[in-house]
């Protein structure tokens, strides 16, 4: 088994708007997984997202709502997709996707989200379903104050940082996101920290890895098109199989 890992990023930000066009990362292809974050500086509802992409949580924290989003990818998403409502209000925003590799094919994503007002954003804990396996979480944070920095991001998260800055103003919104491998039942990331206290949702998401082969002997190639296992049994008769989405 190994870690899911991230393929590629692209973000943007918006100085107003009632939807919003989100450029996908490079890469994309049938079953790719693609994660995005948008954080819009007003306390609007939930974003109308195109069909075949799944709400992960919305949260709203006193002029700053964050909502995080998925696809399984067919390769036909073009190079964008468009959000829109918010609760029909006019704001900025700013966003962050990436396209996850060696993620399982059915049951990939899984987290939550947080709201507060400080400098320090403390993403919640995060016990994926799956259990231990080779996990790969994602702590972020979307703030309102876009005149803050990131200081720091929380200890062990050293890998992938991406602070995705929007138009520098005191209410221009803000996006900083980080990930760490871990192999254990649960994550509780630490903290962040801004140069100064910001209403903010902090927020974890797991991605779980690729179907792991456990009773067999198999060799499984990975990459964002497939994952083929070609099963070896010591019986007097081998057999090949594909897995796809169904079989997991």
């Amino acid at each position: 088994m190994a870690f899911p890992t991230v393929a590629a990023t692209t973000g943007g930000n918006f100085t107003t708007g009632t939807s919003y066009t989100l450029n996908l990362p490079s890469g994309v292809v049938d079953r790719s997984l693609v994660i995005m974050a948008i954080t819009i500086n007003a306390d609007g509802g939930a974003p109308t997202l195109p069909a075949g992409w799944n709400s992960i949580f919305s949260v709203f924290s006193n002029n700053a709502a964050t909502t995080l989003f998925y696809r399984h990818c067919t390769g036909s998403e073009g190079a964008s997709i468009s959000v829109s409502n918010f609760g029909a209000v006019n704001a900025k925003a700013v966003y962050q996707a990436k396209r996850i590799a060696g993620h399982h094919l059915a049951q990939a994503v899984e987290g939550s989200g947080a709201a507060g007002n400080t400098a320090n954003p403390n993403p919640p804990s995060s016990t994926p379903s799956w259990g231990a396996l080779d996990t790969l979480f994602i702590a972020g944070v979307g703030y309102t104050n876009d005149g803050r920095t990131v200081s720091s991001y929380p200890t062990n998260y050293i890998s992938n940082q991406v602070d995705q800055a929007g138009d520098g103003t005191s209410n221009g919104c803000h996006v900083a996101i980080a990930t760490r491998e871990v192999n254990g039942v649960s994550e509780d990331p630490g903290t962040f920290t801004l140069s100064g206290a910001s209403v903010e949702v902090a927020f974890t998401l797991a991605i779980r890895p690729a179907l792991p082969l456990a009773d067999y002997t198999a060799s499984q190639t990975l990459d964002d098109v497939t994952q083929t296992a070609t099963l070896t049994f010591t019986a007097a008769m081998s057999a090949s199989h594909t897995l796809d989405d169904v079989t997991q």
